[in-house]
């Protein structure tokens, strides 16, 4: 029955640690020495807040991150989490998140507490159990994907393990979402419902927060925005406006800006530029347009600089 619904998912068949262990070709010494004493596979450190206190970070080794890297990709990756969840998954972006929300007169942004270190060991033992495998493997999967009984922060199978336990979160307050007529939407801890009526988005404000600590979740109230009409709406970073989504003015001018900077040589940081430049491709082609077309115009005047070839590449984009 249970091989049955792991074929029916596309997912591969574990009825022992020995399988498992041929499967990630680890000897399985090694993997059974890594399940019990997992927790003593991984760095701990604090990483600052923007705002105040600190994040707990669980990096697991090189071999531990190799493990759940095959998890990821071998039986999570072939889950869905609920449509209005945008983050960590294949083909979704930050701009997935914020395109809903185009042309809403009022939006509400809500943030979710300790994400991942809400996530408890016995959900994701869920997750497994549910798709198929037995208790014995749910609970072996389960190791390797937890620490000190929660999801790591750091480990790459963590965001898509937290996106699958969000899915009847997401599905609650989609359900009255849509009755309101308005838009939901989910990237990993933040929560954003817009639409054209104040009063029903502050309703389902109170009614997602309801939800979320009726899932075990909490709600970072230092961090729930209200925003009306004539004011900028932005969305996990991007700009949402009436008709499209962007990178906005403020940033298009910090960019242009780096570039005049750059080729002037007061900047010499063109690796972390290339990067903005390959992120603005990415979120809005309209700026990125006008920024290539900047580009050639100041390579132009440009001679010997070691980064003219990197720059050079988006002439042909």
């Amino acid at each position: 029955m249970f091989n049955s619904l792991l074929l029916l998912h596309g997912l591969p068949v574990i009825d022992s640690v020995e399988d498992l262990s041929k499967l990630i070709r680890v000897r399985i010494e090694t993997l059974e020495r890594i399940i019990r004493y997992s927790d003593k596979f991984y760095v701990k450190y604090q990483l600052p807040k923007k705002t105040i206190g600190y994040r707990t970070i669980r990096v697991p080794s090189r071999q531990l991150k190799g493990i759940q890297s095959w998890i990821l990709r071998n039986i999570l990756d072939h889950l869905c989490a609920h449509p209005a969840s945008k983050g960590f998954d294949k083909g979704l972006s930050i701009k997935n998140n914020a395109q809903p929300h185009i042309g809403a007169t009022h939006l509400v942004k809500l943030d979710m507490e300790n994400f991942f270190g809400t996530v408890t060991a016995s959900q994701i033992y869920t997750i497994f159990r549910s798709i198929g495998y037995s208790s014995n493997i749910a609970s072996k999967l389960t190791s390797l994907c937890s620490c000190d009984g929660f999801l790591p922060q750091g480990s790459p199978a963590s965001p898509k393990l937290a996106n699958l336990v969000c899915h009847r979160l997401d599905g609650r307050i989609q359900g009255y979402i849509s009755k309101s007529g308005l838009n939901y939407t989910r990237y990993a801890d933040d929560i954003t419902i817009s639409g054209f009526s104040s009063r029903k988005v502050y309703l389902a404000s109170l009614v997602a927060k309801k939800v979320i600590e009726s899932e075990q979740f909490s709600v970072n109230t230092s961090k729930t925005f209200f925003v009306g009409p004539n004011r900028r709406k932005k969305v996990t970073g991007l700009i949402v406006g009436t008709s499209k989504v962007g990178i906005g003015r403020n940033e298009y001018r910090n960019m242009r800006l780096s570039l005049y900077r750059l080729l002037w040589g007061k900047q010499s940081d063109y690796k972390y530029i290339i990067g903005k430049l390959n992120w603005i491709k990415d979120v809005d082609q309209d700026s990125f347009r006008r920024l290539k077309s900047l580009i050639e115009r100041l390579l132009e005047n440009q001679n010997n600089l070691e980064f003219t070839n990197e720059l050079m590449r988006y002439k042909k984009t």
